[in-house]
């Protein structure tokens, strides 16, 4: 997990792909929701879940600084290089004229740790929330089979290959998930309803060993991969 000094309450994410971390310090940020571009409500101060203050942290990061986001979301999902970029992703913070950052309020110099695997599916999610919509969502299942063949549409390894395919399949559950808030009943719905869907998605070679954050990860990603490629190829094709 990377750790940087920064003007945010300390956060910590759940752990990827392991066992529970040890329970966290009481935790919170001051993101100022009326920031455009940061979707849904996210209100740590008022819970106790890490997981809460991390996403709406790596959202409102994501709305700072788009074009490092998407460098980030342009590599291979888990590859080393995609690992390294979202290690080394911090938004460079733009000030008003007031001299408060976009989405911080001032609080002092306090310490800020993220997974950089769930920061992939964290800023996937602001992507697909801000530059997608329900109609984009329900217009996967329209895509052909050669479509589907384009490079555009081509995963680059076996955990994209999975994420994509649960997003073919179920593209609107995927979509209620990253719609909901970490931790809440609405995520834990929608993962209940996801998870007897992923069998058909599995395969030889793939290690299905998920956690809720890590599963929302992967589904994420997956679902921004297939919107951004479907776009991509619905614009070639004129």
């Amino acid at each position: 997990m990377k750790r940087y000094v920064c003007t945010m309450l300390a956060l910590a994410s759940a752990a990827l792909f392991a066992a529970p971390a040890a329970a966290a310090p009481p935790t919170g940020t001051r993101v100022d929701l009326s920031v455009p571009g940061l979707s849904g409500v996210h209100a740590p101060m008022r819970n106790e879940s890490a997981r809460q203050g991390i996403n709406a942290f790596l959202r409102c990061s994501a709305s700072i600084d788009r074009p490092r986001a998407v460098k980030v979301l342009k590599l291979a999902y888990r590859s080393p290089e995609q690992i390294e970029a979202a290690n080394k992703f911090i938004p460079r913070y733009q000030y008003s004229e007031s001299g408060r950052a976009d989405c911080f309020s001032r609080l002092g110099n306090v310490e800020l740790g993220y997974d950089p695997v769930v920061a992939v599916g964290t800023i996937s999610e602001f992507f697909i929330l801000n530059g997608f919509d329900a109609n984009d969502v329900d217009r996967i299942t329209q895509i052909t089979a050669d479509q589907w063949q384009e490079p555009e549409l081509t995963p680059s390894n076996s955990s994209e290959a999975f994420g994509m395919c649960v997003a073919q399949a179920q593209p609107q559950m995927i979509y209620d998930l990253v719609r909901s808030v970490p931790d809440s009943q609405d995520e834990n719905t929608a993962v209940r309803q996801l998870v007897p869907m992923l069998g058909q998605c599995l395969t030889d070679g793939f290690e299905a060993n998920f956690d809720v954050p890590g599963l929302r990860s992967v589904l994420a990603f997956g679902l921004y991969r297939t919107l951004e490629g479907a776009s991509s190829v619905r614009r070639a094709a004129g």
